[in-house]
């Protein structure tokens, strides 16, 4: 048994006890306000959300385990999932609270059990989950990135194997917790109405960059040889400028599972133009970046090729919008729409007879019908 963990789960409980007898507490030991009701029992970890708290808590003696873990999770997720998430500003992670995390030996790459997050089951990870959460803070909380990751931390946050059971053209092998910090960055600069940039895709690249940057001072040289993540985030990217439907897991504000087969069917049909485009957008630029360029030149490509080429892209498809919306507005008040195409070509009469010239179908007439203002020839 672990005394200092028995302690902690059940602090709120005992300052509770005591209270009710008339004991005085000092306001430094008390773990919630006089005003506040006690929800349930949990661990001081869940309140924390900077490594170096989390280190000065666990060298004072109180346990960590993935039970912590758990709770913390918890705690998050709830935080995450409610509508007002933005608004409340209480983000409770940081990215040393993510290394001290990991470097600690507890797995944030397990499958979270069903039950303790408001998704539904998809084999998400705390890895997920802390990624998202970084992924909105360059607008939000920047001080949650608050220090790089270490080597063991940038292993887990930018592991291509991590993935959970979404199916979303987004990624190709379901969601990884890069994709869920792409999410996260997207979630923010579309929540906030506007980038800091006034072109929207130099602002979304801007954002990442920073993001990325930030997080891996430090592993650039490892993230130079991770070639799979630039590719991830120009499809992420793609996707996105496209405005086509995600059928993933969400995680932020109003937060669900992956869409019912039947669903992600009924996309799939209604958006295959748009689907087909991204893939070969996808491929396309594929081709055009350059291996071994860095997280420097990456974005450089990402400004000089992407951009301008998703800029062309979105004026083809807001013309042929508008085009479509003109036809359907004229119908809409009676204009009839006519063929005046080339016409298919009869060949033979239903008898198996050729058809003659202008004159011969004058004489067939006659034998039914004299004209008699035609003059006989």
């Amino acid at each position: 048994m672990h005394q200092a963990r028995i302690l902690d789960r059940n602090a709120a409980q005992v300052q509770q006890h005591l209270e009710a007898r008339a004991c005085h507490l000092p306001t430094y030991l008390k773990v919630y306000n006089d005003n506040e009701p006690v929800k349930y029992a949990q661990s001081i970890y869940a309140l924390i959300s900077n490594g170096e708290v989390a280190k000065f808590a666990h060298e004072s003696g109180f346990y960590y385990s993935d039970h912590e873990l758990a709770d913390f999770i918890s705690v998050l997720a709830e935080e995450m999932s409610d509508e007002d998430y933005y608004a409340r500003g209480t983000y409770r992670f940081s990215c040393s609270y993510f290394c001290w995390i990991v470097d600690r030996g507890v797995s944030v790459s397990s499958v979270i059990r069903t039950g303790q997050t408001p998704c539904v089951e998809t084999e998400l990870t705390a890895a997920h989950y802390f990624m998202a959460t970084l992924g909105t803070a360059r607008y939000y909380n920047s001080w949650a990135l608050d220090s790089p990751l270490s080597t063991a931390a940038f292993e887990i946050a930018f592991s291509k194997t991590i993935v959970d059971k979404c199916r979303c053209w987004c990624s190709r092998e379901g969601c990884t917790p890069l994709v869920k910090l792409l999410e996260g960055i997207y979630w923010a600069a579309h929540d906030i109405g506007s980038c800091i940039c006034h072109d929207k895709l130099d602002g979304q690249i801007q954002a990442i960059e920073e993001t990325l940057t930030g997080l891996c001072t430090g592993q650039i040289g490892k993230v130079g040889e991770l070639s799979w993540i630039y590719y991830a985030i120009v499809r992420y990217c793609t996707f996105a400028s496209l405005d086509l439907r995600h059928v993933c897991c969400c995680m932020i504000q109003k937060s669900s599972g992956p869409s019912p087969e039947e669903q992600y069917q009924e996309i799939q049909e209604e958006d295959s133009f748009l689907l087909e485009l991204f893939e070969n957008l996808t491929k396309e630029f594929e081709q055009e970046y350059r291996h071994g360029v860095g997280l420097e030149g990456f974005f450089e490509f990402m400004r000089v090729v992407w951009a301008p080429r998703m800029r062309e892209v979105e004026q083809d498809l807001a013309s042929q919008r508008l085009a479509d919306k003109q036809l359907r507005d004229a119908e809409l008040i009676g204009v009839v729409w006519e063929d005046y195409g080339p016409q298919p070509v009869v060949e033979s009469l239903q008898d198996g007879k050729e058809l003659g010239d202008l004159w011969d179908a004058m004489n067939e007439l006659d034998e039914i019908a004299t004209d008699p203002e035609r003059p006989l020839i």
